[in-house]
């Protein structure tokens, strides 16, 4: 029974509403002659509607509509219209805040009602949902509104270099996305389903019509990608990023021979055993597991202390620098470790044989000594050698690292590296390694698409020279931002559910901390929820439903269908039924 009083009286504390009452706000337009045809205005109609804001909370707006008698132009309170979209249920400053949240905090629907409910704000997590997306379909409407001033700033700039990349998760289609370098803004976002030519071309002519030829390009080396950039950009520089040259020659110089140590590391099953053998060094320790780096301190247990160290030594991935392969080889260095701690644990039995160590030293022995490792690690060293250093001569992605992904390339000057790359090419010129031949022809294939000289324009009247970055790496961060928003959303990792429903105009949200841009998009309003107020609702209206069609996934009813065995005699007993 107290449970039940404290429950009740929580729940009685919980706000409900700004008001013990709904309130009842009346609107009603200034009466003055018909803007069209300038007669008199008459009372078409008088309508109630529930809403809600942030402001007030829910009240009644009880709004009077007026009509010209003689032209038919109606009128509508413009009050009214700046709190909330025609036809709309939740007023601009409660989207805004929902859009906001969604996407520049990275909370996820339940979360956002939750922070709303305790505003007196009752919504259900699909009402969170179906706003996040008109705040996307309002902020794609505002930016191409602000195309103009937009092209123009760019311009005041010299013009701008085109970053371009698509990304896509498992089956999803393909969000491909331009960006100015100079800028930092994103220019337009389009959903296609594969980096083919024939798909790549209208999005790069619609980029040029609104915005300009660029001054230069830079993208990976999707073939499809780089013959529509040819197509639509003539003697425009078209340059290849650094960072997905590299990759793609390592992937070719290590693959192979990875892929092969990798396959007999798993056959060896050697991380079970490891795993196994570190949980029974663990249970041995029991308490004293907590004191594992003191080793001199324990005569007792410093075998089974420095036998389990060791394990953990092989384990650990610190050494790598978080590019990725062929950068980092994670398999290639466990067998490294397995066959550094085989030597260093048998140098201590010799000295003192324990059991532990000699449990050890035979579980890494069988890899040690297996001589089937011997041809793909040995390929591996000697063109790991190589990759090393072409990475030295492209200055980019280098071993010491801090910057992981986020490597924009050591500030080498272009001539320079372009000096040391023609030197490692002349040392490998005479190699008749198959691996050594392809790499050569890669490089000469784009060599100019690698080194680009600066590019002049214009600036205040002066002439100038820029300098594109040598990485596509400004377009990648924005696809990391919107990943890891996706999965900090929806606490998964698999992304192609999100991508799949996700408006392409979303990844317009990245420009929204750009403090330049924000002043181009208000256009002189103070905030968000008064640009989006100015937005013409039929023209919204219009544009949201086009845009939910460009996305629109297949009804569950359908899906039901085309899984059932038999589908297709199904489909076809449906349509005949229809048809008689």
């Amino acid at each position: 029974m107290l449970s039940e009083m404290r429950r009740k009286r929580t729940e009685d504390m919980k706000p409900k509403s700004l008001f013990p009452a709904i309130p009842e706000f009346s609107f009603r337009p200034e009466t003055k002659p018909c803007l069209r045809c300038g007669n008199a205005m008459n009372v078409l109609k008088t309508a109630k509607r529930t809403v809600i804001t942030m402001g007030i909370g829910k009240f009644v707006a009880r709004e009077t509509h007026l009509s010209c008698p003689h032209c038919r132009k109606t009128c509508r309170c413009e009050d009214l219209r700046r709190l909330v979209p025609f036809k709309g249920k939740f007023g601009y400053d409660v989207l805004v805040h929902v859009g906001k949240s969604l996407y520049l905090r990275s909370l996820n629907e339940k979360t956002v009602a939750g922070e709303l409910k305790s505003a007196a704000i009752d919504i259900s997590e699909s009402e969170i949902r179906y706003l996040g997306r008109k705040f996307v379909a309002y902020l794609g409407i505002c930016h191409n509104q602000s195309q103009l001033k937009i092209r123009l700033a760019m311009a005041r700039k010299g013009g701008y270099i085109l970053h371009i990349d698509g990304t896509c998760e498992g089956g999803s289609p393909h969000l491909f996305t331009g960006m100015d370098e100079i800028s930092g803004i994103v220019l337009s976002s389009v959903r296609i389903n594969s980096e083919k030519k024939e798909l790549i071309v209208p999005f790069l002519r619609d980029l040029q019509a609104k915005y300009g030829t660029p001054l230069a390009v830079v993208s990976d080396m999707g073939k499809g990608l780089l013959a529509a950039l040819e197509t639509v950009f003539p003697g425009i520089p078209i340059l290849i990023c650094h960072f997905h040259f590299l990759r793609d020659i390592g992937k070719d110089l290590l693959d192979e021979d990875y892929r092969a140590l990798r396959n007999r590391l798993k056959k060896s099953k050697i991380r079970t055993a490891l795993r196994n053998k570190a949980k029974d060094f663990e249970s041995k320790l029991g308490k004293n597991f907590k004191d594992l780096a003191f080793i001199d301190a324990d005569s007792e247990n410093a075998a089974v202390k420095t036998a389990l160290l060791i394990i953990h030594w092989i384990f650990d991935t610190s050494a790598l620098s978080g590019y990725g392969f062929p950068f980092d080889m994670q398999h290639f260095l466990f067998y490294k470790r397995i066959v550094a701690g085989h030597e260093k644990i048998g140098k201590l039995l010799d000295k003192k044989e324990c059991k532990p160590f000699y449990q050890l030293k035979k579980m890494l022995q069988r890899i040690a000594d297996d001589d089937g490792f011997e041809l793909a690690v040995g390929n591996l060293e000697k063109n790991e050698t190589v990759f090393k250093e072409l990475r030295e001569a492209l200055k980019i992605a280098m071993p010491d690292g801090k910057d992981g992904l986020n490597d924009d390339g050591v500030d080498y000057e272009m001539k320079s590296i372009s000096r040391k790359v023609t030197d490692f090419t002349s040392k490998y010129d005479m190699s008749t390694e198959k691996s050594h031949r392809k790499m050569l022809d890669q490089i000469r294939k784009y060599r100019e698409k690698l080194f680009a000289d600066p590019i002049p324009c214009e600036i205040d009247g002066k002439e100038t020279l820029i300098q594109p970055q040598r990485t596509n790496n400004v377009m990648e961060r924005v696809f990391r931002d919107l990943k890891r928003m996706l999965r900090r959303k929806s606490g998964s990792v698999s992304l192609k559910r999100p991508i799949d429903a996700m408006l392409p105009d979303t990844l317009l949200i990245k420009n929204l901390e750009n403090e330049e841009y924000l002043e181009i998009l208000l256009g002189g309003t103070r905030c968000l929820e008064e640009r989006f107020a100015q937005i013409d609702s039929y023209l919204f209206l219009r544009e949201f439903e086009k845009m939910r069609s460009d996305s629109r996934k297949i009804p569950a009813e359908a899906k039901k269908l085309i899984k059932k065995d038999g589908a297709l005699e199904q489909i076809g007993k449906l349509f005949f039924a229809a048809a008689n």
